[in-house]
């Protein structure tokens, strides 16, 4: 009974975020089309800009000291060993299923960048509610457990954003200085064609199109994201500091409605990039220029040879004393070698 008990608390946070995924699968499908491509989008920019950063802000300010700080070094590197890792293995993939050069970035991203946005703070906060959890007092696990799953979140979109976003520039870059000359030619040939004429400009194929759109869209990317940055970190200082974190966060803070404020736009951010993940499936039943041998690498590296690594990786760290004994912490950064493909790849090859 025991064993029947665990399994169902393990169970019932994923069917939570199954659930809320095939609402936005169902909402997104061209007949309901309440949240179709440019909905998704534009709510994508509503969740990254606003939702995202409140939720940061509001969860680190709210959990963190500077002792606590101290007390989970470890989890910022466990999170870019996930990418050290997914990277090395995403590389095998492209050697083994032959990946064509302008989706190369792409495959890599996928294996080393794991999504603990949405489902960390899913799984988290539902496993300490749940009957027979392994993880003490449900106050204390709520409490801790939005500490671990905040600052994973922000630990692993800040590296995301500088490692992932910068390979995808220099995919782009690459893939434009071999575009561009073709254009030139094509150019030319069609002027002199046409009389001198103004002729529009042309590329050979889609993936031509692509690198080149993101080439231009990348030159502003980076200033876009710095904002959203800032506002963790914000958080974070708020957590840290003694008479900031008195004036602001607490039920008797003169200024709690800006506590209370962040809390409330938060609050959306986890439903709605659930949504969107359900939404996105809806280009899944489409045809695909990713082979199917290369999905299956996929998979296999995020929820096979990570996960493994991560057995591995936890069980040295605890064994040497840099980890506690927490079950929580111990099980958060389990997690994070156990995720699927991160939801902000899409939002940066769209950038």
């Amino acid at each position: 009974m025991d064993i029947l008990q665990r399994l169902m608390s393990a169970t019932f946070p994923l069917l939570n975020v199954l659930l809320v995924t095939a609402i936005g699968f169902f909402i997104a499908s061209p007949n309901i089309n309440i949240l179709g491509e440019l909905a998704r989008k534009s709510l994508n920019d509503v969740i990254y800009y606003v939702f995202n950063p409140a939720l940061l802000s509001s969860n680190l300010s709210q959990a963190f000291t500077p002792g606590r700080i101290v007390t989970l070094w470890f989890l910022p590197l466990n999170i870019l060993l996930t990418f050290i890792f997914g990277s090395a293995f995403g590389w095998l993939v492209l050697q083994i299923t032959r990946v064509p050069p302008h989706m190369r970035a792409l495959i890599i991203s996928c294996c080393a960048a794991g999504n603990v946005g949405n489902m960390l703070l899913v799984i988290i906060p539902d496993s300490c509610k749940e009957k027979g959890s392994p993880f003490g007092d449900l106050n204390v696990c709520l409490t801790q457990g939005l500490a671990y799953a905040s600052l994973s979140l922000a630990m692993n979109q800040i590296i995301t954003w500088s490692y992932v976003y910068t390979m995808v520039r220099k995919s782009s870059e690459a893939a434009d200085k071999k575009v561009n000359p073709a254009v030139k030619i094509q150019a030319l040939e069609s002027t002199e064609g046409n009389g001198g004429s103004t002729t529009s400009r042309y590329f050979a194929d889609e993936a031509d199109l692509m690198a080149c759109s993101i080439s231009v869209t990348c030159e502003n990317g980076g200033e876009m994201m710095i904002s959203s940055h800032e506002k963790k970190i914000v958080g974070l200082i708020i957590g840290v500091s003694s008479p900031i974190k008195k004036l602001i966060v607490g039920d008797d803070a003169p200024l709690r409605v800006i506590q209370n404020s962040a809390t409330l736009l938060g609050n959306g951010a986890v439903p709605s990039m659930t949504l969107i993940m359900g939404g996105n499936f809806i280009k899944g039943l489409k045809k695909s220029d990713v082979r199917c041998s290369t999905i299956i690498g996929v998979i296999v590296v995020r929820f096979l040879f990570l996960p493994s690594m991560g057995v591995g990786i936890l069980k040295a760290a605890v064994h040497y004393g840099f980890v506690n004994d927490d079950p929580l912490y111990q099980f958060t950064l389990l997690l994070h070698y156990a995720l699927p493909p991160s939801v902000y790849i899409g939002k940066i090859w769209k950038f």
